[in-house]
């Protein structure tokens, strides 16, 4: 019940104090991307980047840290040499567009908070199967008081939501069975 009241605090102070907007480069990429995915297609075709007379005009309409020219990765040709696309990994991107197609756009902004609480409940699970219910609930305390894991609950970031799938598949993996190996493997 301790470990349920800690998680779900998790997911309130991150929904409640969290961002509900696009607060930096990070949270840019991974919210844009999640449209980008929704939309189903990873292109931004930039065709203005063709009119400015510096070489790599691309890099100059890419956003910092997110996205880069389509060329970086493969030979292209024509409009696609004006094409930028994204740089971060799929997998938070994806859990938001998921979201979104639920909830709307604002549905996105609960899935870090949400995964927080995940996290909480998951390094519970680990100390109370290996040690006890109050071991769980020892190693839980400081992960959903700690200021560092609050503070990374409050953007669309992707550094909770692997701390917590991770917690997740350590979980699964130290339980018998085929299914739950396969659940951490997945």
């Amino acid at each position: 019940t301790l470990a349920w009241a800690l998680a779900a605090a998790m997911v309130v102070v991150g929904w409640l104090y969290g961002s509900k907007a696009v607060v930096g480069a990070d949270s840019y990429g991974y919210l844009s991307q999640s449209d980008l995915w929704a939309q189903g297609s990873l292109k931004i075709r930039q065709p203005f980047a063709a009119e400015v007379p510096w070489p790599d005009a691309g890099w100059m309409f890419s956003p910092i840290g997110s996205y880069r020219p389509m060329h970086m990765y493969r030979r292209v040709e024509g409009e696609d040499r004006w094409t930028i696309v994204p740089l971060y990994p799929i997998g938070l991107p994806l859990l938001l567009a998921g979201a979104g197609a639920v909830g709307g756009f604002q549905a996105k902004f609960v899935v870090v908070p949400l995964l927080a609480g995940l996290a909480v409940l998951a390094t519970y699970g680990i100390g109370a199967r290996l040690v006890s219910p109050a071991a769980g609930l020892i190693a839980a305390w400081p992960l959903a008081t700690s200021p560092a894991m609050l503070f990374m609950t409050m953007p669309v970031m992707s550094d909770v939501p692997v701390s917590a799938l991770v917690a997740l598949s350590f979980y699964l993996l130290i339980a018998a069975g085929f299914g739950r190996a396969a659940g951490a493997g997945a």
